[in-house]
């Protein structure tokens, strides 16, 4: 199914979207249509890390929620998985980083952060704070010299 131009306009505001315009058709394509003519409007335009952390968590439905590490552990795992698995085909299939394969990457990218969330809640932790010391440990190691190499203490 192919959208038609008010629909191709509407996508627009979706930047990572925008030219995008052919999907397949059925009761998913329709569904993934209205999920993008709505989505600008249900978010609004900016958020934090702690207001998308605290609503990303109101959708967490697994066993012991609340006291469970390791289902979003593994499930942080998972997705980032499926993230470079596209990013494989990519290189393998010599693709541009077109807007259909952006959309693909960043839809796997955002259930990485949904999942980075989740281990942050379950820690007790905020993801803004994660990303706080984040920044600064790497702001350290690159004062340091040491921003390149592996291990944990650099």
């Amino acid at each position: 199914m192919c959208l038609d131009s008010s629909a191709r306009h509407r996508l627009t505001s979706i930047p990572v979207l925008a030219g995008c315009w052919c999907l397949k058709g059925g009761a998913n394509a329709r569904s993934w249509l209205w999920t993008l003519r709505n989505f600008s409007n249900f978010w609004g335009s900016e958020m934090t890390f702690d207001e998308y952390q605290e609503r990303a968590f109101g959708t967490a439905i697994y066993p012991d929620l609340g006291e469970n590490i390791y289902y979003p552990s593994m499930g942080l795992a998972a997705e980032a998985g499926e993230l470079l698995n596209h990013v494989k085909k990519l290189m393998r299939d010599r693709l541009d980083l077109n807007p259909v394969n952006k959309y693909h990457i960043l839809s796997e990218l955002g259930d990485v952060l949904w999942y980075a969330a989740a281990i942050a809640t379950e820690c007790g932790e905020k993801l803004s704070e994660v990303a706080k010391k984040n920044l600064a440990k790497l702001e350290a190691r690159k004062q340091r010299g040491t921003i390149g190499g592996s291990g944990e203490e650099r």
